[in-house]
């Protein structure tokens, strides 16, 4: 059954997907022309310096980087990604990383190296116990 106002971008047996109107596209940059590779990477072509805007929700732990190179990433219309991109072709990067993820995994391996430790105790308590 259609939807007033919405158009329908898949549709089969089970199910239909409608297309929002006024969407925006994930990635944009205007005078640029974007391939996007991935949802993370891309190629981008433009005839200028410009600021490239990813509707990726921005949160602490995204990084990017241009051409290999760091660049910082801003907030831009109050919760996506923006980017600046140089004149000429520019291979872009997003890359995310939970805040402290190094201090929780070194809290894990040091759980895990505990826990083996309590294992080879009781293991030898037991050997120690089956022997006497």
């Amino acid at each position: 059954m259609p939807v007033p106002g919405f158009r329908a971008a898949y549709t089969d047996a089970l199910m239909t997907i409608y297309r929002l109107p006024g969407t925006r596209p994930y990635w944009s940059a205007p005078g640029c022309v974007i391939d996007k590779t991935a949802r993370t990477e891309a190629m981008t072509i433009c005839d200028r310096p410009a600021r490239l805007t990813r509707l990726e929700l921005m949160m602490p732990g995204w990084t990017a980087t241009v051409n290999g190179i760091a660049v910082p990433v801003s907030k831009t219309d109050e919760i996506f990604q923006s980017i600046a991109l140089p004149a000429g072709r520019a291979a872009v990067s997003f890359d995310y990383a939970p805040p402290h993820i190094r201090g929780a995994a070194n809290a894990a391996l040091v759980g895990l190296l505990l826990f083996l430790g309590q294992l080879m105790t009781i293991a030898r308590s037991r050997r120690t116990m089956t022997a006497a």
